[in-house]
């Protein structure tokens, strides 16, 4: 029998690593375990700039099938389960990309928007448009990669006339930019409580995140305390039937208890533009985001079933409701 040349045998090795990989980005969902990110990042990984493609194509792609969904939606229509299953997939396959993108060396994302020359335009929009707290948090820590390039894609849009939930996408960016560096605490408070104080709106909800980009930014401990209790809620709200043996199973893995509740809040598919007793945990969770690497954003195998439910057609739709005015959580429609 004809052996296969070396050069042909690595080829297809590569394919089939290649085809493995599209398969835990596109198809774990919320479900990707730390031991596969390890793989998807590893030694013999794909660039970063490989991976921001992959995370600009899956987003225009989204824009068509988000629409089909939504008129379904909007009309109380069922929409197909295989079509809300693609959603759900390729949305936390974003979460997923944004981190294998900006991971380690990031100048090439400078060197792009040079040439690019991109205005009112954020490498989070698409992470943010389905509040999903999981991608919107993962999406917050790769703009804090970024540093000062953050504030000049982020401050502008803040001060601009767009949409509500552009300026939240730019709230959580900044704010994440601002933990990371202490140098630009000044000028992100300074723009987020002038973006604050022209509040038209009756419920207020500009000045709920300016207080809590405020607490993030002057106490980052007593933000940190609010938020492991939020996750301790988030980790309540899974149901799990060991939840009592968690803590030992986590330990066993090396990890604290604090840990363990920091993951759950990290993978909560949770709305991330609501308020909770008027701070809004998105924002606070970022104390809990800073100095972490992207691989600890995912829990080990062994834990996912504890920490998150299995994805079902009310979750799907659920998503999608928060994009229909009146239907979602309209305060925030209206901030």
């Amino acid at each position: 029998m004809m052996q296969p040349n070396r050069s042909t045998a690595a080829a297809d090795e590569h394919r089939s690593s290649d085809a493995r990989h599209q398969a835990m980005i596109f198809g774990s969902g919320h479900r990707l375990s730390r031991e596969a990110y390890d793989d998807l990042s590893g030694p013999h990984a794909l660039s970063g700039v490989t991976f921001f493609q992959a995370l600009m194509h899956t987003a225009l792609a989204l824009e068509e099938q988000r629409a089909g969904l939504l008129s379904a939606v909007s009309r109380t229509v069922p929409p197909s389960p295989v079509e809300l299953l693609r959603h759900w997939l390729d949305l936390h396959a974003l979460g997923h990309l944004v981190l294998l993108a900006f991971r380690d060396d990031r100048a090439w994302f400078a060197d792009m928007l040079r040439e690019v020359g991109v205005t009112r335009w954020t490498p989070t929009h698409a992470l943010i448009r389905e509040r999903v707290m999981s991608i919107a948090v993962r999406g917050a820590w790769a703009v804090g990669e970024l540093g000062e390039i953050g504030l000049q894609l982020y401050l502008p849009l803040l001060r601009s006339p767009v949409q509500p939930l552009d300026h939240f996408d730019a709230v959580l960016a900044l704010a994440m930019v601002a933990l990371r560096r202490s140098e630009f605490r000044p000028v992100v408070r300074s723009a987020v409580d002038q973006w604050a104080s022209r509040a038209t709106d009756a419920w207020g909800l500009r000045s709920e995140l300016a207080n809590s980009v405020a607490l993030l930014l002057d106490d980052p401990h007593a933000a940190s305390v609010w938020a492991l209790e939020w996750c301790r809620r988030v980790l309540s709200r899974t149901g799990a039937t060991n939840a009592a043996a968690l803590p030992e199973q986590a330990s066993g893995l090396g990890m604290s208890e604090d840990d363990l509740l920091i993951l759950a809040g990290l993978n909560d598919a949770g709305d991330c533009a609501v308020a909770v007793e008027d701070l809004f945990p998105a924002v606070l969770l970022l104390s809990q985001v800073v100095g972490r690497t992207a691989r600890e954003f995912y829990a080990p195998q062994a834990l996912i079933p504890a920490l998150t439910k299995p994805w079902t057609v009310e979750v799907g739709v659920d998503v999608l409701r928060r994009s229909i005015p009146h239907v979602g959580v309209s305060r925030f429609n209206v901030l």
